[in-house]
Parts: C-alpha cells; structure tokens; sequence
C-alpha cells in the first residue's frame, strides 16, 4: 500500500476498519469507483432503511391504485367528451351551495393528487401519462378544456385510452378537432 497516494489511502483505511475489501491500486479508466462516496451511500441507505421500506411500499401501493383506478375513469368519460369546441355541462341541476363548494374541493384535490402520483409515475412503474390526464379531467383551471383536447390528440394517448376502453367494452372516444391555427378567435360580445 506504500503506492497508493494519500487521499486513497486514507479510504482505504476507512475501508479496511470497517470490515470491507479493498483493492491495492486504484481502477484505471473512466469507469474508475471512488470508495468514500460508495461508503457515505451505504451508510445513509443503512441509517434510512425503515423510510425507502416506506418509500417501496408507498410506491408499490400507487402502482395498485393507478392500475385499478385510471382504467375506471378513463372508461367513464362520455365518449363525445372532446369533440365539441367547449366543454358541455353534463348536468343542468344547481346543487346546493354548500355541497357544491364541498364536492369542488374535493374534486380538485383529488385532481391534484393524481397530476402529482402522474408525475411520479413517469419514472416510477405505472401508467403515468394517463394518470397524469385523469388528473387533469379532475382539476377546474382556465384553459383546461383546450388542454386536455391537446393531450388527447397525441396518437399514444388517445391510443392508450381507447385501448382501455375497448377492453371494457367502451365505445371509443371521439378524437378533438384541430383547431384552425390561421383564424383568429371571436371575442365575446364582438360580433
């Protein structure tokens, strides 16, 4: 070890104390493994065990869920849902205010929910885009509609969601138009 130059031997002390082996020289190349930070990511995986067993579990859960849940509300949306210029209401009937505001909030934070779990699930197992537009479908924002129109017109999208409708025995939705880019919109109140 008389070779080895004083940062690595250091490490290597650390390393040989704590019971682990080591290699007389370091790798050569560009794939060459510093010890202290391989050290310093086994010490914190040992000191956060009980939280990433919670984190796996967490994911492991979300994975289920979205298996269950986003096939479900992807085949309850009517199947003429996009292809109007603005959205419908689906229903007439005033509610009371109180239950309104109630099922308001609880709808968007559900949305929310599922905009958040989505976007984990880009790089976690799961269906992630699709959960992603359920929870967009959930949310109330300005521009909402035009959005989710955009979404759907994306071929894997609108691919996906009548995958699972057809599965369910769902007709399939109807595609959004594209909107004529080169006319300008009507204001309201102008004519």
């Amino acid at each position: 070890m008389a070779k080895l130059d004083a940062p690595f031997r250091q490490v290597a002390n650390e390393a040989l104390r704590a019971g682990l082996p080591i290699m007389e020289e370091p790798a050569a190349g560009p794939y060459r493994t510093n010890p202290h930070k391989i050290g310093r990511i086994v010490e914190w995986i040992e000191a956060n065990e009980a939280t990433l067993l919670w984190l796996a579990g967490a994911s492991t859960f979300v994975f289920l869920a979205t298996l269950i849940a986003v096939p479900w509300l992807v085949t309850r949306i009517p199947h003429d849902y996009f292809s109007h210029k603005r959205r419908r209401r689906l229903s007439r009937a005033r509610p009371q205010p109180v239950l309104r505001a109630l099922v308001l909030v609880v709808k968007n934070i559900l949305g929310l929910v599922f905009v958040v779990v989505g976007l984990a699930l880009l790089v976690l197992p799961g269906q992630g885009a699709i959960t992603i537009l359920v929870g967009i479908l959930l949310l109330d924002l300005p521009g909402k509609y035009r959005l989710e129109c955009w979404v759907v017109r994306r071929g894997p999208v609108l691919r996906s969601i009548n995958w699972l409708r057809r599965r369910a025995g769902r007709p399939p939705l109807v595609a959004p138009r594209r909107p004529n880019r080169f006319l300008p919109r009507r204001r309201r109140g102008r004519r």
